[in-house]
């Protein structure tokens, strides 16, 4: 159990420091409200908010630390799957985590144009100022980020998952090549473990690089070669090795 006892651990340092930090920012941000900018009275209400926070600050904070280390609570059907994965041993070998990447995937979806899909992201957009600013910056940023990864992926300077014949892929993996890489040169640097981001442009370099890999009926259909780029993007996660592995047996 010594894995899962650091793991653990880790995971608390991190909601840990997510707690306290949300706290600060609630604490600012009241202070600076009720204090109408006196210096001293916005310094007494800062530090009563941070050391003796009020019960929605405590739930705010508990909200981010957990939506920030990816153990937000699951919609209807995360909640079927980690469910199913409770009740049957078959299904938890294969995948015996399910909130965490569950929520993974969809951080990623929320940085990018799919974001307006997510009910939280909606949520946000009607929030206060600061939530707004946030969701509209996570669309901005993330979309222009995935457009610059576009142009890597058409000039030749982002690698996607690659081929799935094992001869094929054995001899282009002979010649130096890396899935899922930036391309500088001759040099490849790997940005699959930098996940959640790691995913949209894992996303993005498969629907440019796809088209290397598959049948003319199969590039001609736009449904496909998208469900082909994530699959093969989220296929490679660690977190779903288990059900990749599976499947490929």
């Amino acid at each position: 159990r010594l894995p899962n006892r650091f793991l653990s651990a880790q995971d608390e340092l991190f909601k840990s420091m997510h707690y306290r930090g949300e706290i600060a920012a609630q604490a600012y941000t009241r202070a600076a409200k009720e204090s109408a900018g006196k210096t001293d009275e916005f310094a007494e209400l800062y530090n009563k908010y941070l050391n003796d926070p009020t019960d929605d600050i405590k739930k705010a904070a508990v909200r981010e630390a957990e939506y920030r280390t990816f153990q937000s609570e699951l919609g209807r059907f995360g909640k079927w799957v980690q469910e199913g994965s409770s009740k049957f041993l078959a299904l938890r070998i294969l995948q015996p985590f399910v909130r965490g990447p569950f929520n993974l995937v969809k951080y990623a979806a929320e940085r990018g144009p799919l974001a307006p899909l997510s009910d939280r992201w909606r949520k946000q957009l009607m929030g206060t100022p600061r939530e707004r600013n946030e969701a509209l910056a996570q669309l901005t940023v993330g979309s222009n980020v995935l457009g610059a990864a576009s142009l890597l992926a058409m000039n030749g300077m982002m690698t996607g998952a690659g081929p799935s014949d094992p001869q094929e892929r054995a001899a282009l993996l002979a010649t130096g090549w890396q899935p899922y890489s930036f391309k500088d040169g001759d040099t490849y640097i790997p940005f699959q473990r930098f996940a959640p981001f790691s995913t949209p442009l894992g996303v993005i370099a498969d629907m440019f690089t796809a088209s290397d890999y598959m049948t003319d009926k199969e590039i001609n259909d736009v449904g496909a070669t998208l469900l082909f780029s994530v699959a093969s993007n989220l296929g490679e996660q660690t977190y779903f090795q288990g059900i990749s592995n599976f499947v490929d047996s």
